[in-house]
């Protein structure tokens, strides 16, 4: 495997885990901006 193959992998893989966290930070807002949650309260 050369250099720039690797390099591809590595970018690849980079931008993958980006869009998993911007995917997880669109279900986090709409979780809490939803009108139907309810508020969390501490026991």
């Amino acid at each position: 495997m050369s250099e720039s193959d690797t390099t591809k992998r590595i970018d690849a893989l980079k931008n993958a885990a980006y869009s998993f966290i911007d995917r997880i930070a669109l279900q986090n807002e709409e979780i809490y901006v939803s009108p139907f949650a309810k508020p969390f309260t501490s026991h």
